[in-house]
């Protein structure tokens, strides 16, 4: 498990690498397999998820991800949500 401090560290660190690249944002995934949040829009199927703006890269602009994110994973529903194809260690 990461700490909260070390994982706020890993995220400022890949944010400035994005904004580096030139990107419009990114989109996250944490898996969560014991339902921690039931009552949360963002969190579901076992993962929590959300897009995040360059722009603005501490707040996410996903209000729902049964609305935001799930209709582009239906494809990789065999494979927990998560594309694998691109991926070969996650297969």
């Amino acid at each position: 498990m990461i700490a909260g401090t070390s994982l706020r560290v890993a995220w400022q660190q890949l944010a400035v690498a994005i904004l580096a690249l030139g990107a419009k944002g990114w989109f996250v995934m944490v898996k969560d397999s014991n339902n921690s949040h039931p009552g949360n829009s963002l969190w579901g199927d076992g993962w929590a998820s959300s897009w995040f703006d360059a722009g603005n890269p501490t707040k996410t602009t996903s209000t729902d991800y049964k609305k935001d994110c799930l209709p582009c994973h239906v494809p990789a529903r065999a494979t927990d949500w998560v594309y694998t194809s691109g991926y070969p260690a996650l297969k």
